[in-house]
């Protein structure tokens, strides 16, 4: 079949993502109706995500034949690990391979209008959220030394993703804020996935469900997983880490800030005109 539309959500990790997979999931018979389809998690990760981190014709080809296989003529793409993986700041950079992923995806589809969808968060509370994540599947280690490999004081999210203002790279960004007092939010990704991928038949799948969407650990539960860690081993930490995760209740109300102040200040600065300057990028 030839693909006509293909939008491809990124993520970024900690962002909301399961909640709008959890939602579009829940949406396929609709979509279907509507002339698209969107490519459950399982489905993606099983056939399409190993061809995706590989930058390289073999697997575009292959990628290309398993599109070509789908039901639908539009389609909705949505995982977090081709931008890269929760271990990747241990390296000392976030998604190290993510330009090179990317130009290669919108490569697969030549003929079909390609949408590359990021949705942004704060880096004072992206990189923590991301690393109570990352203790949830990787070895312990504290936050300090997480993020010891990154220059955070000189992080932004515009230097990042200064490639995608490339004209040559045939493809419709859309940058978007994890939070909504900047315009964004869960609900508001959805939305716009939800627009690209049928147009102005997207009211038809109603708006975003109340899905239960998994609260950032607190700065008490966190100390339990660090004492977990340092007394009993890393395999300890994480299982404790994955039962605090999964309760409906948070153990203590004191939000999880390992940032200096005054660089959690200038971080925040700066993510704002970083955000403003990538929603520019059509």
């Amino acid at each position: 079949m030839t693909i006509e539309r293909v939008v491809f959500h990124l993520g970024l990790h900690k962002t909301g993502t399961t909640s709008v997979q959890n939602a579009f999931d829940r949406a396929r018979a609709q979509l279907a109706e509507l002339g698209a389809h969107y490519i459950p998690l399982e489905h993606a990760r099983r056939s399409l995500t190993a061809l995706l981190i590989r930058p390289h014709e073999k697997e575009r080809a292959e990628a290309r034949a398993v599109f070509a296989a789908m039901p639908q003529r539009c389609l909705l793409l949505s995982d977090e690990n081709i931008i890269g993986g929760l271990a990747d700041p241990l390296a000392g950079q976030l998604y190290p391979e993510a330009e090179p992923r990317i130009r290669s995806l919108t490569q697969i589809l030549p003929d079909a209008e390609v949408h590359v969808v990021i949705v942004l968060r704060s880096p004072q509370s992206f990189f923590p959220a991301l690393y109570s994540e990352y203790l949830r599947h990787g070895t312990f280690v504290r936050f300090q030394d997480y993020v010891a490999g990154l220059d955070l004081k000189d992080f932004g999210f515009r230097k990042h993703f200064q490639f995608a203002a490339d004209a040559g790279i045939k493809a419709h960004w859309h940058f978007l804020p994890f939070e909504a007092d900047l315009g964004g939010g869960v609900p508001a990704a959805y939305d716009l996935l939800a627009k690209l991928l049928v147009g102005a038949d997207a009211p038809k799948l109603g708006p975003f469900p109340d899905l239960r969407m998994r609260a950032s650990l607190t700065a008490e539960e966190m100390a339990l997983v660090v004492d977990a860690g340092e007394q009993m081993g890393g395999s300890m930490a994480t299982a404790v880490t994955r039962l605090l995760a999964s309760r409906d209740t948070r153990l203590g109300t004191t939000p999880f800030r390992p940032m200096d102040a005054s660089l959690a200040e200038e971080l925040a600065a700066r993510y704002r005109e970083d955000v403003s300057w990538l929603m520019r990028i059509g």
